[in-house]
């Protein structure tokens, strides 16, 4: 009975197993796709001075992406820790081979070490995709 039962188990694994890899994306495949390419993933403000006002651009920097899918893409959100850092993003679907953006906004009022990710949620093949910030606020 316990040969049976394990025999039993082990099929019902193999079936899930293979209808799982059956339901995953796959550019070859699947020949529409969209897919998130950055010219680049992290940004190094470097040393900024401190300053009074959020409003400033010391504070601001816009990654630039391309969708280099077939299908157009689509941001559904871009998740950071919620302290210190504004997000906006291209609302409007990218077609293949367009171009997009992510502005980020880091406040500038505080000093200290600035090291946030952001993660990147869209209809892309990669996603999600990590951007990351880091840099040094000055008094």
């Amino acid at each position: 009975m316990k040969k049976f039962t394990l025999t039993i188990y082990l099929l019902l694994l193999a079936v899930f197993t293979i209808k799982a890899a059956e339901n995953e994306p796959n550019p070859q495949s699947d020949s529409t796709y969209a897919q998130l390419t950055f010219q680049t993933t992290i940004h190094d403000y470097a040393q900024v001075t401190k300053t009074e006002s959020n409003n400033v651009p010391a504070g601001d920097y816009t990654f630039t992406f391309t969708n280099t899918g077939t299908k157009a893409l689509i941001i559904d959100s871009v998740k950071t820790s919620p302290d210190y850092v504004t997000v906006t993003w291209s609302n409007t679907p990218v077609l293949p081979n367009g171009t997009g953006t992510i502005t980020v906004n880091y406040n500038t009022t505080l000093p200290g070490i600035i090291n946030k990710q952001l993660d990147v949620f869209s209809n892309a093949l990669n996603s999600p995709v990590v951007l990351t910030i880091v840099g040094n606020i000055n008094n």
